[in-house]
């Protein structure tokens, strides 16, 4: 979708629905435009896509803000064995992907070709809520949307799809922390699992259809005017897996679809910030440098 075609005025309706639920739940439904089988038919292409040897899928990677490690784009594996708190796989899908790896990009193969479409889909619904949500925030601190949507410049989403390793039941696929982007979007999983709430009690939450869950971190204080910080509660979340079901693929029991959302200029929180129990679990910044 080419967000030039959006509106780009200020909403303060919307500012106030999203303040009040994030106010009290630590999160906000937003309504997502791409149709709740689409993302499911995405997820599928990217479990396909994992089915590539390894260096194939090694060679997509990419840095979406020059010389930062930290705005990593294209596939990364992540192992509790190498150091890493969780076991998974994702892709953080961005347009510039395309200017900067444009052979692969351009591939005929249909593994890479219809999961790189299908995430192209899914982002274009992503930039209409990314748009949404500056035009709210632009009532209470304008300049908000040409941070987020800056003329002739990349925009700063990540469109993260997610493959968990298997776990035992009640063990964490994903440990409890706090984003480093300032505003997540969780658009989609294959079953439930998420928590979102503060540290020592996250919640379970479940998507509605035709809803994504929008979250932010202690970094969103960045994008908000001062009166408004206490009402933003920010969303620690981690998830936790469910009582065993079948497995959405071999070695694959949950995926996930999110985007992390960032105005331009914003620079990264302490590590510590963002992963408060990380130290008492024996991880570090190094081990760990790839998260939004």
């Amino acid at each position: 979708m080419n967000n030039t075609r959006m509106k780009r005025e200020a909403n303060p309706t919307l500012l106030a629905r999203i303040t009040n639920e994030i106010s009290t739940q630590h999160y906000a439904n937003m309504p997502f435009s791409i149709r709740d089988d689409h993302l499911r038919q995405a997820a599928d292409e990217y479990v396909r896509f994992l089915e590539l040897p390894q260096r194939v899928k090694d060679q997509f990677k990419g840095l979406l803000i020059p010389g930062e490690p930290k705005s990593s784009i294209g596939y990364e594996l992540k192992s509790r064995k190498m150091g890493n708190k969780d076991d998974k796989e994702f892709f953080h899908y961005n347009p510039d992907l395309k200017r900067q790896l444009p052979e692969l990009t351009s591939s005929k193969e249909p593994r890479i070709k219809y999961f790189l479409e299908a995430a192209a889909h899914v982002y274009s619904g992503l930039q209409q809520s990314a748009l949404e949500l500056a035009c709210s925030l632009e009532s209470a601190t304008p300049g908000t949307i040409n941070k987020f949507f800056p003329e002739g410049q990349p925009k700063h989403f990540y469109l993260r799809f997610l493959a968990y390793k298997p776990v035992d039941e009640g063990k964490k696929l994903a440990n409890g922390h706090y984003d480093q982007s300032p505003w997540t979007l969780a658009i989609a999983e294959s079953r439930p699992g998420l928590r979102i709430g503060t540290e020592q009690n996250p919640q379970p939450v479940s998507h509605k259809p035709g809803q994504a869950i929008l979250f932010c971190s202690p970094n969103a204080k960045h994008t908000v005017p001062k009166e408004l910080y206490n009402d933003f509660k920010p969303g620690f979340h981690d998830v936790v897996e469910q009582p065993r079901q079948k497995e959405f693929a071999p070695g694959i029991p949950r995926w996930a679809i999110v985007a992390f959302l960032w105005p331009h200029g914003m620079k990264y929180m302490p590590y510590e910030e963002a992963h408060p129990t990380a130290k008492q679990e024996g991880f570090s910044e190094g081990k760990y440098q790839h998260e939004k």
